[in-house]
């Protein structure tokens, strides 16, 4: 296997990352944006708004964090693009 094929630049510490890091990355923010759709869809049918209420904070808390995670892959991804096309 090629070295090209096993590893790309992280443009953030100037060193190679593997493959598989971005991959799992890649994985992290998907399963983030699926839980977060079961999780409303969950909601909106089996709990009863009384109980939705009493835990908003919480549900508030669990949306910000899985946005977290997306919006940090999609910036880490858009920012090492950008750097690799000013390499070339």
């Amino acid at each position: 296997m090629a070295d090209s094929d096993t590893t790309t630049t992280d443009t953030t510490t100037s060193s190679t990352v593997p493959r598989s890091t971005w991959a799992n990355r890649r994985r992290m923010a998907y399963v983030a944006l699926a839980s977060m759709i079961v999780f409303t869809g969950l909601f909106m049918y089996t709990v009863p708004v009384e109980k939705i209420s009493k835990i908003g904070d919480v549900i508030q808390w669990f949306y910000m964090a899985m946005s977290g995670i997306i919006l940090g892959y999609m910036g880490q991804t858009g920012w090492a693009a950008v750097a690799m096309s000013r390499n070339k």
